[in-house]
């Protein structure tokens, strides 16, 4: 991506499709994105949660196959409350 943007995530394929993607303030100078993603015949989406530093660098990433909230903790953390089935 260029200079005004951070790029979040590329498949390399068109074939995937996103949604509900969120932003949240990690309250220290980052952030936690979030999004689902749809993949071809997949039976349900995937959830994914990126951390990103101050000069926006990727510092983790992590899959979920369902989050109900992600919050900041107010301390450059996140909690994530995840659904059970």
């Amino acid at each position: 991506m260029g200079e005004k943007g951070v790029l979040l995530g590329n498949t390399g394929s068109q074939s995937h499709s996103f949604s509900n993607t969120e932003v949240i303030n990690d309250d220290a100078g980052g952030a936690f994105v979030s999004w689902y993603s749809y993949a071809p015949k997949a039976l349900s989406p995937e959830f994914h949660v990126t951390k990103l530093d101050t000069d926006g660098k990727t510092r983790w990433q992590q899959d979920f196959s369902r989050v109900d909230q992600l919050i900041s903790d107010g301390n450059g953390g996140a909690i994530l409350w995840l659904h059970r089935c």
